[in-house]
């Protein structure tokens, strides 16, 4: 009989795992808010603009997990 190792879609292998902050200060594009382009592909970046509205080229090396600074509660939005 044949066994398949399948990954579900709710698989605890399949989760992403958030790093710890408090452990590894990252220091990757994007960081603490800062622009990030690269120059050494800014022709493809900017056919990339034309076609996406965005710089892929760029958005593709930041970090999903990047730090990012905190709002003054001046420029947060409330709720009336």
């Amino acid at each position: 009989m044949f066994q398949f190792n399948v990954l579900l879609p709710w698989d605890p292998k399949n989760f992403h795992k958030v790093p710890d902050y408090a452990k590894v200060q990252p220091t990757g594009p994007g960081e603490d808010d800062k622009s990030y382009f690269e120059t050494r592909r800014a022709k493809k970046a900017d056919e990339e603009i034309k076609h996406w509205f965005m710089n892929v080229v760029s958005s593709d090396k930041i970090s999903l997990d990047r730090a990012c600074l905190t709002n003054d509660q001046e420029m947060q939005s409330t709720n009336l």
